[in-house]
């Protein structure tokens, strides 16, 4: 099992099949996970949408798994990964795709184990409306959440 040791968390498992992150270190609320660069990347599996029209390629992002409770908001505002609750040593570290993405490349049924579970997920576009509230989106998917609203 491959394993790279980077700040806070460390890439573990193989590319095509287990690849996730966890956590090195105890992690609290609010704390910066990561920096993220904003160098813009044609869309892919392993790309993360960044802004309307932009996605971007990133080691952690790619190697990061959704969760329908996650512990982790990517905010492209602030340009960083930020820890939604305290994260333990060990732990898996997690993030909405929906938060960032509008539609996917790759919809997949989710088997995350939350009982917060919405089940497919394929992007912001086609989650229900009253799940809206129980997320946090980053600015280019409130825009298409507010432009699909209005029509």
């Amino acid at each position: 099992m491959a394993q790279k040791l980077i700040d806070l968390y460390s890439l573990v498992g193989n590319q095509d099949s287990d690849l996730k992150i966890i956590s090195n270190t105890y992690i609290k609320k609010g704390e910066v996970i990561k920096k993220i660069s904003l160098v813009s990347s044609p869309q892919s599996f392993a790309t993360v949408q960044s802004g309307l029209n932009e996605h971007i390629l990133d080691e952690m992002l790619a190697a990061t798994n959704h969760s329908c409770s996650p512990n982790s908001f990517v905010d492209f505002t602030k340009e960083q990964i930020i820890a939604e609750r305290d994260i333990a040593p060990g732990e898996e570290i997690t993030f909405f795709y929906p938060s960032t993405e509008w539609r996917m490349v790759r919809p997949f049924q989710c088997m995350c184990g939350s009982p917060n579970c919405i089940g497919t997920i394929s992007g912001a576009e086609n989650l229900p409306i009253r799940l809206f509230k129980n997320y946090k989106f980053n600015r280019h998917i409130k825009q298409k959440i507010i432009e699909m609203m209005l029509f």
